[in-house]
């Protein structure tokens, strides 16, 4: 839900010609997207045991799904520092 709303805010500041302010959110929203998913991907594989590794699981494919949406663009960690940089915030 946070990640939703930041898209959705992030949205609204790009129709309002706001770009600075809708890029760092839409950094925000990539990190908590991605970060959340993997999350509760993961403890879902956790509950499920053994099952969530194997070939025929959809939770196996999400955990990979997971670790390419991290991967893909730009990952959460550099994110991170793009957003720090935009915030004004050093980062080293």
């Amino acid at each position: 839900e946070v990640a939703k709303q930041l898209c959705y805010t992030a949205a609204r500041l790009w129709s309002e010609k706001r770009y600075e302010e809708a890029a760092r959110l839409c950094s925000m929203a990539k990190i908590q997207g991605c970060e959340g998913a993997s999350q509760n991907i993961h403890e879902a594989t956790v509950l499920h045991g053994g099952l969530g590794y194997t070939p025929g699981a959809q939770i196996g494919v999400m955990n990979a799904m997971a670790v390419s949406w991290e991967i893909a663009e730009t990952p959460p960690d550099v994110q991170r520092d793009v957003l720090a940089r935009a915030l004004g915030i050093p980062v080293g």
